[in-house]
Formats: C-alpha cells, structure tokens, sequence
C-alpha cells in the first residue's frame, strides 16, 4: 500500500487497513494528470478549450442551478424511484434503441444509470468474472479499463469498426468466446 494515493485516501494512511490489490493496481484517472498539462500549458497553440464533461473546474450555469434549487424542494423528487429507471424513460430508450439498431428491446430489458461508468460497471459484472476477458473497442473511456482492472477481468484491445456487427464478426478471430455465447458460426 505504500506510495498508492488512493489507498491512502481509503484508509486515512492506516497501513492494517486491508485494501483490494486489484484497485491498488488499476491505472490513476487521467482528469488530475490533464489539469497539471492545463496548468502549464503556455499559450504558444492558441487558446485553451475545456472540453470537461464529468468534472469540470467551474460552477454549472446559473440557470441550472435555479432549476436544481427548485425541483429539489418537491418532495416526490427526493424519494427513491424505480431500481431500473422510470418506465416511461425505459420505454423510450428502448424504442430509440429498436429502431436506430433494427432490434427489439423491451423496456424490461433496459436498466438506466447513473452515467456511463455506473453502466458499464453493470454490464461488465453482469457478463464476465474476474478471471475472465473481455474485448474493449479503441478509442475507450479510460474508466473502462480501469473498471475492468479492479474487477480482474483482462481487458482485450481491439480497434473499434464503425459497423458493430462487422466488428463482433471480426471478434471470433481472437479466440476467445464468453462462457455465455453460443459458438460462432
């Protein structure tokens, strides 16, 4: 445990505290490390764009923030709702979801998080162990790996096609085969 930050931070630096070794050896996020390159960058490129999407380093929007301070003293809105997502929500994901795959998913089949992390977490626990791989299109979120890292599923690069179909025919030539698929054809 010694020297890892997050591990520190989890512990209040007690070295008995006992900490997984699989998220001790799970990459650091990139966000710290690309506000140091932020912080240092000169100028000599032009002006700087903050493309933050998850934790930027400003206040949201005032008008945001008045709608928040609104809706958050309806005490419906404070309660627990659906552990899938409001059915209504389900309902029109799914059906966004048929129609731009040419598929049929039922809501019943369709969970909504809390982001995109929290999905992919979901899915990845859902569909493999630790143990087990799993095939990871590049470019990826770089949480994704890490979430695959501290789960002990090894994390399969693969460079992503446009066509997902064309790219999970492709897949078959890496050998590998989910315990929970049929055999490819």
């Amino acid at each position: 445990m010694i020297g890892c930050p997050r591990a520190d931070a989890l512990t209040n630096g007690d070295p008995k505290a006992p900490i997984n070794d699989l998220i001790q050896l799970a990459a650091s996020p990139a966000i710290l490390e690309t506000r140091a390159w932020l912080e240092n960058y000169d100028g000599n490129k032009g002006v700087q764009v903050d493309l933050s999407q998850a934790a930027p380093p400003y206040l949201p929007a005032p008008e945001l923030t008045n709608c928040l301070s609104r809706i958050t003293s309806i005490p419906d809105l404070a309660r627990y709702g659906p552990v899938s997502g409001e059915h209504q929500l389900r309902s029109a994901y799914a059906q966004h979801t048929s129609q731009l795959y040419g598929a049929s998913i039922s809501p019943e089949h369709v969970a909504i998080t809390a982001g995109c992390n929290q999905g992919f977490f979901i899915a990845a626990m859902s569909v493999a162990q630790s143990g087990e791989a799993m095939i990871i299109c590049t470019p990826y979120y770089f949480n994704h790996k890490m979430t695959l890292d501290m789960l002990g599923i090894t994390a399969i690069e693969a460079v992503g096609r446009r066509s997902a179909p064309r790219y999970l025919r492709r897949s078959r030539f890496c050998g590998l085969r989910p315990r929970w698929l049929p055999a490819w054809r």
